[in-house]
């Protein structure tokens, strides 16, 4: 099994605050092919970094993390009715493990993958109206996605994934859902409420409610996920270690993921974020039901933090939580202003210098990032952008 030495960051930016269109008119309801579309895209995309970046690696010496931002997996339309979809995949706790299992995982499933790993972005979805539920009910879910040849998980392994009090153990991917919800969240469209079951990594079950853009906005906790709170299995799989995935002293890498708010608030309308609750013994141990939150030991200390967003800078006051000489890399999919400098206004890569009592962390960006412009072959089909077109960051290989 490797023992990495070093770590490289690639971020995919790609403009995702608004729905994309890549179906042509008529193609209506066309849920799963604009699905497949987005994710073979990503895959040439890692591809095509992966031949100019990184065909001079000694395997098994550098792991690579590829990121793309939230909502890179929302539906653009065409619908009909025009708010059948509501610019967003109808029963994704369907659509995003066939998603996986049958296109991300194939894709890369190649020995050429065996050092990458993938955070695609987040799927915008929701349960459909019916009768006995009036809904729709929306979710934003994040997978992660090991690359190369399947590996094994342990019956060691397994057993400390199923202890309550340890850090997870990943085989090949893992899925988990955003709680706490804010405007961009929702699609347009009446309002909704009520129950429906979300999904995640052994348990990780919730239900979501839907504020239209276009009648009510409310940045605030979503009302059906208040329960997950209560599951400490949601909490501490936000935390993990890839089964084989070590660093160079033999001990397992440690990650840790989020989606845009999650990073600054865990619940309520207060920080800190979720990965920096978990990394604090005492709040750790409030989470979950009475009796079930917290460490065994002592709060894991994280590796490699990544945070997909649209529109959330990093916080090193409330979000930031890896460890000192640990990376944070943030991927944001919100239309840059006028004035920005895109992409660089996409993504950031920074490594924790120190940790204050209270745990605030410092950081310093990581200098040698190199913003690429995609070749038209590698553009997602959208409206014509001259300024914002998809990139994808690269920063130097890194010592772990």
């Amino acid at each position: 099994m490797p023992r990495y030495q070093k770590i490289r960051f690639v971020t995919y930016d790609t403009v995702t605050a608004n729905p994309t269109r890549l179906l042509p008119d008529g193609a209506d309801n066309g849920y799963r092919t604009d699905a497949h579309i987005r994710a073979v895209t990503l895959t040439n995309v890692a591809d095509w970094t992966r031949r100019k970046f990184t065909a001079a690696d000694i395997p098994g010496h550098t792991l690579n993390v590829f990121v793309a931002p939230e909502f890179f997996f929302r539906y653009g339309g065409p619908s009909d009715p025009d708010e059948a979809l509501r610019d967003s995949y109808p029963n994704g706790d369907a659509t995003l493990p066939d998603l996986v299992d049958a296109v991300l995982r194939p894709r890369l499933a190649g020995q050429e993958w065996a050092d990458w790993l993938f955070v695609p972005g987040t799927m915008f979805w929701h349960r459909p109206p019916c009768a006995e539920d009036p809904g729709p009910r929306y979710f934003n879910t994040v997978p992660v996605v090991r690359g190369g040849p399947r590996v094994d998980v342990t019956g060691r392994s397994r057993a400390i994934d199923r202890d309550p009090g340890r850090v997870p153990v990943m085989g090949g991917g893992s899925l988990n859902e955003k709680r706490l919800m804010s405007p961009i969240d929702y699609a347009r469209c009446g309002v909704g409420s009520g129950s429906g079951v979300g999904f995640g990594v052994g348990s990780g079950v919730g239900s979501g409610v839907g504020f239209g853009v276009g009648s009510v906005r409310q940045d605030r906790l979503n009302e059906d996920l208040r329960l997950i709170p209560d599951d400490w299995e949601w909490w501490r799989r936000h935390v993990f270690s890839v089964q084989d995935v070590l660093r160079s002293d033999g001990t397992p890498l440690v990650f840790g993921v989020e989606v845009c708010l999650e990073h600054t608030v865990a619940e309520g309308d207060a920080g800190p974020g979720v990965l920096r609750t978990l990394c604090d013994a005492d709040l750790a141990r409030d989470q979950g039901r009475p009796g079930e939150g917290g460490w065994t030991d002592e709060p894991p200390e994280i590796d490699v933090q990544v945070l997909t967003a649209c529109g959330r800078p990093l916080d090193q006051e409330r979000g930031v939580a890896a460890r000192v000489k640990g990376y944070v890399v943030r991927c944001d999919g919100t239309q840059p202003a006028d004035e920005a400098d895109w992409p660089v206004t996409a993504a950031d890569l920074d490594r924790v210098t120190a940790v204050a009592p209270d745990g605030r962390r410092r950081t310093r960006p990581v200098n040698g990032r190199q913003d690429t412009e995609l070749p038209l072959s590698l553009q997602l089909p959208v409206r014509a952008r001259r300024r914002d077109k998809d990139h994808v960051t690269t920063w130097p290989a890194l010592s772990i």
